[in-house]
């Protein structure tokens, strides 16, 4: 069965934003039975997602609903769910180790270059600091990174898919 763009858009978000740590399997399942309550018909997919069992087949559905969708592929959508996380709470250091994803051996446009090495060496070797990331530089190190990703890409593609954080119960 083939799903339309805006369920492949959905897949694909949930899966950046669970993959840098935005949101965890039990808050995807809600923004799930939210598009599942939201429809007169919602696809197989959709309720097989909602009645998963573990997070390893939530992914695994969502995978396979995504695939080859841009957004796994690009960069901004990973920097856009990395500054959500951010600012919604999470960790500095967990964050920016989501870097690794794509640095050192992934593709990025080159104005980006200082700015994920940045994020890269304070997150993962801390050589400043005696090996021990510290998160008050890690998060500089992602703040900056995000500023410069800003100024060259539009932003936001996370924002179609998932407008808000999951209401909480």
């Amino acid at each position: 069965m083939t799903i339309n763009d805006d369920e492949r858009d959905l897949a694909a978000a949930l899966l950046v934003a669970m993959d840098v740590g935005l949101l965890s399997a039990d808050d995807a399942i809600r923004v799930i039975d939210r598009e599942v309550a939201a429809r007169t018909s919602p696809s197989p997919w959709l309720i097989d997602s909602a009645l998963v069992k573990t997070p390893e087949d939530l992914l695994h559905i969502l995978r396979e609903n995504a695939v080859g969708h841009p957004m796994l592929e690009e960069v901004w959508p990973l920097f856009e769910a990395m500054e959500r996380a951010l600012t919604t709470g999470a960790e500095p250091i967990q964050v920016a180790r989501r870097i690794k994803k794509v640095y050192p051996y992934g593709r990025w446009p080159p104005e980006l270059d200082q700015a994920l090495y940045d994020v890269y060496e304070e997150a993962t070797c801390a050589h400043e600091h005696g090996g021990i990331p510290q998160p008050a530089s890690v998060t500089q190190a992602l703040r900056a990174l995000f500023d410069i990703a800003k100024r060259n890409r539009a932003w936001n593609s996370l924002e179609r898919v998932l407008p808000g954080p999951p209401e909480r119960s």
